[in-house]
């Protein structure tokens, strides 16, 4: 089974939010820390916003969605309803 990866930053209280409410929803996940990017070979994510959470039903940007994603009902790889928030 493919797990979602929030994308945070640990220093952003929306994103221990974000992982406090996945937790709390018990969805398994693979957490990502956005200063990562810094240090790697790929430099800054700057089009990303923390938190986020990149799922098999798409991208979700900012806290808002993913409290929506978190609350929705996944079943398996079938996707949410689209939103313009799934893009980059």
């Amino acid at each position: 089974m493919r797990r979602p990866v929030p994308i945070v930053d640990y220093n952003s209280p929306d994103s221990q939010k974000a992982i406090e409410i996945l937790r709390g929803k018990s969805i398994e996940f693979v957490e990502y820390d956005i200063s990562k990017f810094e240090t790697s070979c790929c430099g800054e994510l700057s089009i990303t916003i923390a938190p986020s959470v990149f799922a098999p039903e798409g991208f979700f940007k900012g806290l808002e969605w993913v409290v929506q994603y978190a609350s929705s009902e996944r079943k398996g790889d079938l996707p949410l309803e689209e939103s313009e928030s799934v893009y980059w």
